[in-house]
């Protein structure tokens, strides 16, 4: 029977502390290692999807030890993302829209269309007009919005909120409007 779990966190957080440079040059051990066990659990069905891979979560992630910036666009995210392609499991990336990591997905996107690739939380640090240009142009690009509504951001970050109880900030309603398939809540 298939599962609905995802697979990656773990592993990709292990060789990003077994070796530093792990997500850079391509064909590392620890590189190896992750590929194969991802592709193990998606080839038997223990998961449907990769994720949560942290590629830049210097400011946002939840544990110290998921704080890292690593290329969007390295080897090991080449790899994921053909792994995606190849199983249509979702690639859920959680990324802080600095200018070199949206240009790093964007070269990400461009390189591999066939991959589906689901950025976690929105980008994070979004604002809706960050986030239209990547929907506009790469098809394969989709958004959840986990933890971009109170009460969990309303303490830390109230300027990350996307929706509450009551309301939906405007620019994200209308980017939301303009592409309800892409969004997950």
């Amino acid at each position: 029977a298939r599962s609905s779990g995802a697979t990656g966190l773990s592993e990709t957080g292990s060789a990003y502390r077994d070796e530093r440079d792990s997500c850079t040059p391509a064909d590392t051990p620890a590189q190896k290692r992750v590929l194969e066990t991802l592709e193990g659990h998606l080839k038997e069905g223990v998961a449907t999807s990769i994720a949560e891979v942290h590629v830049n979560s210097r400011n946002s992630a939840p544990l110290p030890i998921l704080n890292r910036k690593v290329p969007a666009d390295s080897a090991l995210m080449q790899k994921l993302m053909d792994l995606s392609a190849r199983y249509k499991a979702p690639l859920s990336v959680h990324m802080q829209f600095d200018p070199d990591s949206v240009q790093q997905l964007q070269a990400l996107l461009e390189a591999k269309p066939d991959g589906i690739l689901v950025l976690a939380h929105c980008g994070k640090d979004t604002v809706a007009a960050q986030v239209r240009p990547i929907l506009q142009k790469y098809p394969n690009a989709y958004c959840d919005l986990s933890f971009r509504n109170s009460p969990q951001e309303s303490g830390r970050f109230p300027e990350r909120i996307i929706f509450s109880k009551d309301s939906l900030d405007p620019a994200w309603r209308s980017l939301v409007e303009e592409f309800p398939d892409r969004f997950m809540v």
